[in-house]
Parts: structure tokens; C-alpha cells; sequence
């Protein structure tokens, strides 16, 4: 495991590069976001998805989360993309906000059957500057995991992040032991009615005050007489 700390990474453009070409080959990287580490990888590739989930020794049929490099990425991961999406992304988006939804049918069969398991996936553009410049400079989706061994503590310690994965991580985007800060808010868009599924940074009262400003606009009588011609 190669240690790079992060004021080195935001300082050289040559540090992010080093990253992008780890992932590009398919390997595992952790950084910083937020109030915790994450673990990183490539979502199109099959055999980075099952080396990603034998590292993290993942049993439960939990969400998955992928981190998108930008909106339009997000209608080649699912085969729909509801109207509610669409707004959820409009006004969240880069933010703390993820969005559940199944993975498309087009995509591999071995990744389906691995992140589907719980027939949902969780989708966020990250405002994190590490993840943003990993994205943009990948241009792919990522597979991203919480940088602990499944069900068990960690991710908030350097640490023990060294001692769990450092075998199996590239490199370690070092920022010390990290302190708790909230958490993304989980939006489930599986079924036709949107659910607040986990309450977080962003409440749950300013979501439904954006879906009602959305049915206000599309009730209101210039819409209707737009809508009749």
C-alpha cells in the first residue's frame, strides 16, 4: 500500500493521475470523504466488482453506492430514470444525496448479480474534492464502499484501515483519523412513491418542499394552458 497524504493529492495534478491509472487497471484505492474513508474502484469492470467484495468480505445483501462522474452517466446504470430523479439530481446534486435505484439490465450479468442483490443501488454525484477529481479524471462510475471490513467498525481510523487492507489497496489517501459528520440522505426511488429511507445532511422537509414546488409548477394555469395548446 502506497501512503500519499492528501494535501500532496490536491497540490499535484501528477498524485491524481498516479490514482486514475490504479483504477483504470482495475485496482482499489482509499481516500477521505466526508467524515469517513472510502474504498474506490471501477463499476464496468467485472473482475474489479468481485475482487471489490471479497476485500471488503461482504456477506449482506445491502445497497451497493456508485459515484457518478456527472448526470447523464446515470442513464446507462438503470434502465429508467423517473421524473423524481430528475428533480433529486436538479437540486441536489453535487451533494449528500443518494439516490436508490435498480441497476439496468444492459449492464454485465456479473455485476448485476453482485450489486443487485438487494434490488436496489445507491447513486450520488459526491461535492467531496478527492472523489470529484477521481471521477473526472476517470470519466467511469465508481464502486464505492465504506473503507471497513463488512459489519464491522473502521472506517473512521487510519489505522486500522493500514491493518484491514494493506494488501489489497493500492494506495491510501492519508488524512489522519477522521471525526464523524453526518451522513448522505438515502432517497428510495424503486417504487413509484419516493421514500426517505435514511434521514441525513440534507432533510427530509427540504426534499418534499422541492417535490411540491415541482407539482405546483406542473398544475399551475400557464402550464395547463400550455399543456392544451
Amino acid at each position: 500500500m502506497q501512503i500519499i497524504p492528501a494535501q500532496d493529492l490536491l497540490d499535484s495534478t501528477a498524485s491524481i493521475e498516479q490514482l486514475v491509472d490504479v483504477l483504470a487497471q482495475d485496482g482499489i484505492v482509499c481516500f477521505p470523504s466526508g467524515s469517513s474513508y472510502r474504498l474506490a474502484t471501477r463499476l464496468m469492470s467485472e473482475s474489479a466488482v468481485i475482487k471489490f467484495l471479497q476485500v471488503k468480505r461482504r456477506t449482506k445483501q445491502a445497497p451497493a453506492l456508485i459515484f457518478i462522474p456527472h448526470r447523464s452517466v446515470l442513464q446507462e446504470l438503470v434502465d429508467t430514470v423517473p421524473e423524481h430523479a430528475h428533480v433529486l439530481m436538479e437540486n441536489f446534486w453535487p451533494g449528500p444525496l443518494t439516490i436508490q435505484m435498480p441497476l439496468g439490465s444492459q449492464l454485465p450479468r456479473k455485476i448485476t448479480k453482485n450489486l443487485n442483490k438487494s434490488k436496489k443501488v445507491g447513486f450520488r454525484i459526491p461535492e467531496d474534492p478527492i472523489a470529484q477529481q477521481l471521477l473526472q479524471g476517470l470519466q467511469e462510475p465508481l464502486l464505492i464502499s465504506s473503507a471497513n471490513i463488512a459489519n464491522k467498525k473502521g472506517a473512521h481510523s487510519e489505522a486500522q484501515i493500514r491493518k484491514n487492507f494493506g494488501r489489497d489497496v493500492e494506495i491510501l489517501i492519508s488524512a489522519g483519523d477522521l471525526k464523524p459528520q453526518g451522513c448522505s440522505t438515502v432517497v428510495d426511488l424503486s417504487t413509484q412513491t419516493p421514500l426517505v429511507e435514511r434521514p441525513g445532511n440534507i432533510e427530509e422537509n427540504q426534499i418534499m418542499r422541492v417535490f411540491q414546488t415541482q407539482l405546483e409548477s406542473l398544475t399551475s394555469p400557464a402550464t395547463a394552458t400550455a399543456a392544451a395548446l
